[in-house]
């Protein structure tokens, strides 16, 4: 009798220290809002919630507010490479954003550098669309003519293009915008995008709103990053809407960049951007979500210098640098983990 009295005894005690437990991570939890830095515990964390509701505030991101000490080893590497290639002349400037979804660690190198986003205006145009078609049903199958006469600059990487004469609905050009980097496709969704719901994508993932009409208009590698974050955690568009966004950027058909540096059929939703000043000087960037072994993670890089084929290798280098860093079992408590890929 005196042993099933102690029993329970120990049973009401753990109870009551699991009870206050709870309390006290659920009063941490409850202080935090939305889009700012809170505490949860010692750990600072970056929230974003979307507005914009009169009960709900969904979660678009969060992750902590300082960058992990676990990424220090490849932070080096990069650095080291970028020095190499500036000091010879094949380099001007790089920046590069690493984030895992598993933790939300991530790193960043030289981040915060504006550059020329070029082609990557496309995530944002294709996530206004999908936007505004979730306010609009039916808007995907509005149909556009494509017509004679009509600038759309030039680029390095060209593949598929909308013919002239043709009709197109939305919903196409938007393939043909992000499978092919079709300028031409680009011109005509510019053409009919509604610029309000454009300018309220940038402020609703809390990034500052546009000029449009700005044609020195730059973006960082870790503002552009937001835009695969919120697509990857369906904060702002419908999951249908996000997977679809997310599949459609994984057959982005830009292979001179991540693709070649990254092990043969490695998951890769991403999308390049190209900017020259008609001259002498040039960027390529490329930003993607690389899927491996389970795990998800963006990988931001924005490259300037004089020869695009160049800044493509140094694109190529540093995702070969990541996918080395995915196998160096020797850094202590690595994050990194990689399997074999299984083709």
């Amino acid at each position: 009798m005196i042993s099933k009295k102690k029993a329970l005894t120990s049973v009401l005690v753990t109870s009551v220290m699991c009870s206050a437990a709870t309390y006290v991570v659920v009063k941490n939890v409850s202080a935090q809002n939305e889009s700012s830095s809170k505490n949860i515990g010692e750990c600072s964390y970056n929230i974003k919630r979307l507005l914009g509701y009169e009960y709900i505030k969904p979660l678009e991101y969060a992750e902590p507010l300082n960058e992990s000490a676990l990424y220090g080893s490849f932070k080096t590497k990069v650095d080291a490479l970028v020095a190499e290639k500036k000091k010879a002349g094949l380099l001007n400037n790089a920046s590069v954003y690493l984030r895992d979804f598993n933790k939300g660690n991530w790193m960043s190198f030289q981040g915060k550098v504006p550059f020329h986003p070029g082609s990557l205006i496309k995530v944002p145009i294709l996530i206004s669309y999908l936007k505004f078609e979730e306010h609009r049903p039916g808007i995907l199958n509005a149909p556009v003519t494509f017509e004679a006469g009509q600038y759309i600059p030039s680029q390095s990487y060209n593949s598929k293009q909308i013919e002239v004469g043709k009709t197109y609905t939305i919903k196409e050009l938007l393939e043909y915008m992000i499978k092919y980097s079709d300028n031409n496709a680009t011109f005509l969704l510019k053409e009919n995008l509604d610029v309000a719901q454009f300018k309220k994508t940038y402020d609703n993932v809390g990034l500052p709103v546009p000029n449009i009409m700005d044609v020195n208009y730059s973006l960082s590698a870790e503002d552009f990053s937001v835009f695969l974050k919120v697509l990857f955690n369906a904060g702002y568009l419908s999951i249908a809407n996000s997977e679809y966004a997310l599949k459609l950027l994984t057959e982005c058909d830009f292979k001179d960049g991540f693709v070649k540096g990254l092990p043969v059929g490695t998951p890769i939703a991403h999308k390049f951007g190209e900017w020259g000043d008609g001259g002498a000087n040039h960027e390529l960037h490329e930003s993607g979500i690389i899927y491996i072994d389970g795990e998800a993670y963006i990988l931001t890089v924005m490259t300037s210098g004089k020869s695009i084929p160049e800044l493509a290798k140094t694109i190529q280098e540093i995702s070969a640098l990541f996918d080395q860093e995915l196998d160096d079992s020797s850094i202590p408590n690595a994050l990194f983990q990689k399997k074999n890929i299984v083709l």
